[in-house]
């Protein structure tokens, strides 16, 4: 569904935190998760509910017109903020299930990262004006 609605919302987030979205995560991820989703929304003003989401469907004309220098693993924010103002963005809501293999990598350094990530983006933003 995500991809079919690309050829309308060139940016289509997959979202855990709009109404039917889901997550399995413990409560702990989802109050980190929630809390630096609304620090990136409010340091670098985005109406997007769950720009740390990850899961996006996007127009291969966006990438081929925004330029992006990603930071870490939040390539998404970076896309988000450099293309609203030329593209439509769309979130849909997703369930996003508990880990079932592997070990996450997030911890203090990636908080830490993601934390410094925002404030750049903030500054590329003023500077830039997007």
């Amino acid at each position: 569904k995500m991809v079919d609605l690309v050829a309308t919302y060139p940016v289509v987030v997959g979202s855990r935190y709009i109404n039917g979205g889901v997550t399995n995560d413990s409560h702990i991820r989802q109050f980190i998760s929630r809390l630096f989703c609304r620090i990136a929304r409010l340091v670098l003003k985005l109406e997007i509910e769950d720009p740390m989401s990850g899961f996006v469907a996007i127009d291969r004309q966006v990438l081929k017109r925004v330029h992006l220098e990603p930071f870490g693993y939040k390539f998404l924010l970076e896309l988000i903020v450099k293309s609203n103002r030329y593209f439509r963005i769309f979130e849909w809501p997703i369930i996003f299930e508990a880990r079932k293999m592997g070990s996450s990598k997030t911890g203090v350094r990636v908080g830490i990262s993601t934390m410094a990530f925002i404030l750049l983006l903030r500054l590329r933003k003023t500077i830039h004006n997007y």
